[in-house]
């Protein structure tokens, strides 16, 4: 595991695994149970973020691991970048939501 940051979004996370194969960089996350969720995506998506921020180095590939009764199954992330975006979009939205506020009178 290693612990992430990204300085200018403003978010810390964990990330289970980073591997490097010739230029190519991977970020792994290690899932235990029955489902793959699409929010998953975007964990992956935050994690490549802020490795990207903090190294300068591109990450290229996002990639679950299933791991449960059946065995072990990787599930790669067909759009990382989508999955960075939904990142970005939830951070937004936070901000929104935790922006809205409500006058007591009527002006």
């Amino acid at each position: 595991e290693t612990s992430l940051y990204h300085p200018t979004l403003l978010y810390a996370g964990t990330a289970d695994c980073f591997a490097k194969r010739g230029s190519e960089i991977a970020v792994l996350d290690w899932k235990t149970g029955a489902n793959i969720y699409k929010s998953s995506a975007a964990q992956l998506g935050a994690n490549a973020m802020a490795y990207e921020e903090l190294t300068g180095s591109k990450v290229s590939t996002g990639i679950i691991l299933q791991s449960n009764d059946s065995g072990l199954k990787p599930h790669f992330v067909n759009d990382l970048q989508l999955g960075k975006d939904l990142f970005i979009s939830l951070i937004d939205t936070k901000y929104r939501w935790d922006t809205v506020d409500f006058d007591k009178e009527q002006k």
